[in-house]
């Protein structure tokens, strides 16, 4: 019987070769470009980034130094921020004033209620029937004896000094609103007039 002969496989070209190379590597060339990309990308946003904020702060600077040079260098610029400098003085000290006249309201109608209790717990523990040569049948309560007429003496002047500190204390708080308006519009005045000279 005759012999089959078996063929030797065909070597592949380099043509049929190179696409089954790049398919191999072309992966792992991909990430490692996409690597490098992002390594090189992120720097360069840092770097962006910090010398915007340099020259924000730069300009920041640059301004209120001409900001400074104008309130102190410039008649406009000086009377601007005299009239400021006046109405902070003004809202600073009413608010000052309305604490301190707070305080006299508070004190005094503590000071009512204290003198208040102290007379009728004297007219619950007084005997009936005493009468005070300065009182009348009619006065408050009827007959009083001496500590009471006293205490009633000190609680009409307690009245009196509360509705006088309160009185202050209201037209004190009326005149605060318009003090910081002009404060506001003083403040405004400045900033345009340091907006025209620049």
């Amino acid at each position: 019987p005759g012999r089959m002969s078996i063929s030797s496989p065909t070597p592949l070209t380099q043509t049929q070769a190179a696409p089954q190379q790049q398919q191999q590597h072309s992966p792992r060339s991909s990430s490692a470009l996409l690597q490098q990309g992002q390594k090189g990308q992120l720097p360069a946003a840092a770097g962006h980034g910090a010398a915007a904020a340099e020259g924000a702060a730069e300009l920041l600077f640059d301004r209120n130094a001409l900001f400074s040079k104008y309130k102190h260098s410039t008649a406009e610029g000086k009377r601007c921020a005299e009239q400021v400098k006046q109405q902070q003085q003004q809202v600073a000290e009413l608010k000052q004033q309305i604490k301190d006249i707070g305080l006299q309201v508070n004190s005094s109608k503590e000071e009512i209620d204290s003198l208040a209790m102290q007379l009728e717990e004297r007219k619950a523990a007084a005997p009936a029937g005493v009468l005070n040569s300065n009182s009348s049948a009619g006065a408050d309560a009827g007959v009083l004896d001496n500590e009471q007429y006293v205490l009633l003496q000190q609680v009409k002047a307690a009245k009196s000094k509360y509705r006088t500190a309160f009185d202050s204390l209201r037209e004190l708080r009326s005149s605060l609103d318009p003090a910081v308006d002009s404060l506001a519009a003083a403040k405004e005045a400045l900033l345009a007039g340091f907006d025209a000279w620049l």
